[in-house]
């Protein structure tokens, strides 16, 4: 590969960076938070269901990777002490549906303030508690 002037090789970061240019497509754009709308639902199968962010996509406040292993946690409980397959859906989903739909209202919007142009007065802030240790 040539540089941009025809002039030579092209060193070996601006290669890379060139390739990661031609994927650049598949990324989001910078700023975009996406999230379900609240509350998400679906109709039930009795063989399918969804979990972590297929469940509930949630702005990055923290609460998505948690509930996500709450919803494995719950389902794999579910599928172990149910008769069927079904059953054990329908429990899963009776328990983690309302459980998101709480906590995706909560942080409903609560993302917007990771875009804002507005910085806090940390100068203002009131000091913390002395330290145990010394």
């Amino acid at each position: 590969m040539r540089d941009s002037a025809g002039t030579g090789p092209r060193p070996r970061w601006q290669r890379e960076l060139a390739v990661l240019g031609r994927l650049a497509w598949w990324f989001p754009a910078p700023g975009e938070i996406w999230a379900l709308p609240v509350p998400h639902t679906w109709e039930h199968n009795p063989t399918v269901t969804l979990l972590g962010d297929a469940a509930h996509l949630m702005p990055p406040l923290g609460a998505g990777v948690n509930l996500a292993m709450l919803d494995a946690s719950d389902l794999a409980l579910a599928l172990a002490n149910s008769a069927t397959v079904d059953e054990a859906i329908c429990g899963y989903e009776n328990t983690m549906l309302p459980r998101s739909t709480q906590i995706a209202r909560m942080l409903e919007n609560g993302a917007a303030h990771l875009l804002s142009a507005d910085v806090p007065d940390f100068s203002a802030a009131t000091p913390g508690p002395e330290p145990a240790c010394q």
